[in-house]
């Protein structure tokens, strides 16, 4: 794979954690300026965590970086086999341990990565 698609699917898995570490409030006006529940943002997580071979493989990714995304995988495979749609609902974002288990793994990866700064949340474009 080529360093311009490397690149690609890191800023794809950069955005994704980005999304997932802001804020309650940051995610839920995201959501709300989207029209999108909450879950999209743990989709757009298993979107980018599929490309987590490829990245590590390229040496974007260290061991350390593959075990704590696949921890957030196991979160959310977690919350979405209990079924309660509580857990994925807009109030879940500000009150659930398990969302804010993903936000500090999020920002803590993201801090490794990008350093302080905090880039923006990702735009959602739906091209028709």
């Amino acid at each position: 794979m080529s360093d311009p698609d490397i690149a690609f699917l890191w800023r794809l898995l950069v955005e994704a954690l980005t999304a997932l570490a802001a804020d309650p409030a940051e995610q839920c006006a995201w959501s709300d300026r989207y029209g999108v529940p909450p879950d999209e943002l743990a989709l757009g997580f298993d979107d980018a965590y599929r490309l987590v071979p490829q990245l590590a493989a390229a040496g974007r990714l260290d061991a350390d970086a593959v075990a704590e995304l696949r921890a957030l995988d196991a979160l959310f495979t977690g919350l979405t086999d209990e079924g309660d749609p509580a857990r994925w609902a807009v109030a879940a974002l500000a009150d659930d341990p398990a969302w804010a288990r993903a936000r500090a793994v999020s920002r803590r990866l993201l801090v490794e990565w990008v350093g302080d700064r905090r880039p923006p949340m990702p735009v959602i474009r739906v091209i028709r």
